[in-house]
């Protein structure tokens, strides 16, 4: 899989990655975003196929109960269960939800925050960030989780929160969590 953004910028990376498309004979795109992205740097012409990534909706057919997710997550069932899943880098703003949360806790305190997802270089930022808006009673980082724990972060979830700084190609955790029933919540540039 060549990912195809700005971090092509470089002149010898282009050129690199315009070499090897030359070879290709279709390229596979997730959406029309990802596909414009790539318009500076595709040799001409290639065939292009823009077909969206897909969830397997019949794997959140069999979640646990969600009194049972928060048991086993440690949270009370009168308290409002937010969700973050994603790669925790730079462009996914879980910085900016952080401090929206801040906020947040102004009005509800009864809420608690998981965020999941594999470090892609800002868990300790984010982490002492957490501490620094005095969070961490509100807030718990699982990292990267298997399926049991997946399934359980979505069951005990009210609400599935999906941010980004640039636009994304897809958000796989958002029809995840739509496909889990929740409702999710996304930035403008999800």
């Amino acid at each position: 899989v060549l990912s195809i953004s700005a971090r092509h910028q470089n002149i010898s990376h282009r050129k690199a990655l315009q070499a090897t498309l030359r070879q290709a004979n279709s390229l596979h795109f997730t959406s029309a975003i990802e596909y414009q992205q790539a318009q500076g740097v595709l040799p001409t012409p290639i065939t292009s196929y823009i077909v969206p990534l897909a969830v397997e909706w019949t794997d959140f057919l069999q979640l646990p109960a969600q009194r049972i997710a928060r048991m086993h997550l440690n949270v009370p069932n009168d308290e409002l269960v937010l969700l973050f899943m994603g790669r925790l880098e730079e462009r996914k703003a879980v910085d900016v939800l952080l401090k929206a949360i801040f906020h947040f806790r102004t009005h509800n305190s009864r809420f608690h925050l998981f965020i999941a997802g594999p470090d892609g270089g800002m868990r300790a930022t984010l982490e002492s960030l957490t501490a620094q808006l005095g969070l961490r009673k509100w807030v718990t980082f699982a990292g990267s989780v298997d399926n049991e724990m997946r399934a359980n972060l979505l069951a005990a979830a009210d609400i599935a929160l999906l941010v980004s700084r640039a636009g994304e190609n897809f958000g796989h955790s958002g029809a995840e969590a739509m496909a889990a029933g929740l409702p999710v919540l996304v930035s403008n540039h999800t």
